[in-house]
């Protein structure tokens, strides 16, 4: 192979699409686009690469009105805290032939016209992958099995609670939990492909013949732990049974400093007919936990139509466009005006309602874009006549104020 052809498509590569990959993957997202972007934050220490961010939960307690000549408070200090939460790494990859590489020369055009396919497809993957996480708690569950326990034939649907994370040619496996780690495995192999996807009816068939377990988990085989926290466990907190479902947030234990919480309104795991009062006393709460009013909403379809049949009945509309440039529905309480948006990948029965200002995109100023550390960004595939192109995010999503935003949960959906 001669090392002009590598050498020419390379620079191909970062010349004509590193900068479309950051754009489609952090701009044309209306989500990622709502984020401050945050390079200052991220640390290297011996153990790689950290986010850290300084965090104030309390005001200076060194005040108090005295009587006359009485003495001084104490002197005090703004009360402080250092979260920490190391970043995520996300990969793509693609292989190229040496015969289709030799082909670039004769018809750079045609071959343009491929590698930029491959391109738009692992960038796509990449952006969709993001998004599902944003809604997650940093576990990388992508779907619950509803299906009754038992096996399952080779390319045979059985049923999940939502299929729109999952993906033809997923590799997966699945565990007891909806955690980052804990629970136990369960008996789909760690090496079973995901055949079809039928996201109407939120099912989804396997390549080989396996045993589900009903409520268990799929995750991505290897995947588990090693995805960005997203809103589900930033806005966490104490629910009507008194749990949560993250114990802590960015290294800090929620139990012990229960500041660190998001705020929760739920029915117990039954839903319920969606209401204003719900939503205006998340609102509420977040107003009295930060002096800070939300500006965003998020939901998945099946609760937006919720709101859309009461916005009906009572006869009352809004306006259908935000200046993000997307569509979306607008909620009014008090002196805020929020942008309602909605993902197919949010949690079902849910609604997110939380202050955009204080939740961040990590990301170092170099974390986006092609593998190249070693010169190269095509590397030869060992035993083979072909070469790799990785493309990788280092990442994750954080928060500086956990209070600023919270959920609403046992919604139900239309």
């Amino acid at each position: 192979m001669a090392t002009g052809v590598i050498s020419d498509l390379g620079n191909s590569l970062t010349q004509k699409y590193a900068g479309a990959i950051v754009s489609e993957i952090n701009d044309n997202d209306p989500f990622m686009q709502r984020m401050s972007k945050k390079t200052d934050i991220i640390t290297v220490d011996g153990l790689g690469l950290s986010v850290q961010m300084r965090v104030k939960y309390g005001n200076n307690p060194g005040r108090l009105s005295i009587a006359e000549n009485a003495d001084l408070p104490t002197a005090g200090v703004p009360l402080w805290a250092k979260p920490t939460v190391g970043l995520k790494f996300a990969y793509g990859r693609f292989a190229l032939t040496g015969q289709a590489m030799q082909a670039a020369r004769r018809n750079p055009e045609g071959f343009g016209t491929a590698i930029g396919a491959f391109i738009d497809s692992t960038t796509k993957g990449i952006k969709k992958d993001r998004e599902v996480w944003l809604f997650g708690r940093g576990s990388g569950a992508l779907c619950k099995v509803t299906q009754a326990s038992g096996s399952i034939g080779a390319n045979t649907f059985f049923t999940v609670d939502n299929a729109a994370a999952c993906e033809r040619g997923m590799i997966v496996s699945d565990f007891s939990t909806n955690e980052a780690s804990g629970g136990s495995a369960g008996s789909v192999g760690t090496d079973s492909v995901i055949g079809e996807v039928d996201m109407i009816n939120n099912k989804i068939t396997l390549t080989s013949a396996e045993t589900v377990t009903q409520n268990y988990f799929l995750y991505r085989t290897s995947e588990r732990g090693n995805v960005a926290m997203g809103l589900e466990g930033i806005y966490d907190g104490i629910d009507s049974a008194g749990s949560r479902l993250l114990t802590s947030l960015q290294g800090i234990t929620r139990a012990t400093n229960t500041w660190w919480d998001g705020n929760v309104i739920d029915f117990g795991g039954t839903n319920r007919d969606l209401s204003e009062d719900q939503l205006n006393a998340l609102i509420q709460a977040i107003y009295k936990k930060t002096d800070g009013m939300p500006n965003t909403m998020v939901s998945n379809y099946g609760v937006l139509n919720a709101y859309h049949s009461l916005v009906r009945q009572d006869r009352r509309y809004s306006d259908l466009n935000f200046n993000a440039g997307h569509q979306s529905l607008k909620y009014s309480y008090g002196n805020t005006t929020m942008d309602w948006l909605a993902s197919q990948y949010c949690p079902k029965n849910t609604a997110f309602i939380y202050d955009a200002k204080h939740l961040f995109l990590a990301q170092g100023s170099d974390g986006i874009g092609f593998m190249a550390e070693d010169g190269s960004r095509l590397n030869r595939i060992l035993n083979k006549d072909a070469y790799e192109v990785t493309e990788y995010v280092y990442y994750d999503i954080v928060t500086d104020l956990a209070g600023s935003g919270g959920v609403v949960r046992d919604i139900t959906e239309v």
